[in-house]
């Protein structure tokens, strides 16, 4: 874990600087279009192992893996994997059972071992493939 401090901005100073620095601006609106576009991905119609195993790639990006084994140096809570999914508590847990059965990840107690990082990343990538060109032939 790392020390990390919250700080709070006010609208008022927070405006001033994206009014200052138009990089700044562009910076924070970039950001703010991916968090919508996230959100809009999650509103598409897909099945939940899908969103399971994006859930659990998304998490190995940001912690890695413990640097001994294959185990996530940080796992997710099941009712964190299932907000971050989009979906119910019950329906994550069917899924990383569903996934433990096809050899693509080990559940040891509440950690989450990836056996076969190819296999889950590919239930990922069909997803983002699908809803960005659903997504483009929508505005075409």
């Amino acid at each position: 874990m790392e020390l990390t401090e919250v700080v709070f901005i006010p609208i008022k100073m927070f405006n001033q600087a994206i009014k200052a620095n138009p990089e700044f601006g562009f910076f924070v609106l970039m950001f703010f279009a991916d968090e919508l576009r996230d959100s809009e991905d999650l509103a598409q119609q897909r099945t939940v192992k899908s969103s399971i195993a994006l859930s659990l790639m998304k998490n190995l990006l940001a912690f890695g893996y413990d640097g001994k084994s294959d185990k996530l140096s940080y796992t997710l809570a099941r009712k964190d994997l299932a907000s971050m999914a989009g979906t119910t508590y019950e329906s994550t847990v069917r899924s990383l059972a569903d996934l433990h059965k096809e050899g693509v990840i080990e559940i040891d107690g509440k950690t989450i071992n990836i056996l076969d990082e190819k296999a889950l990343n590919t239930l990922a990538i069909q997803i983002n493939f699908s809803i960005k060109f659903n997504n483009y032939h929508q505005r075409a």
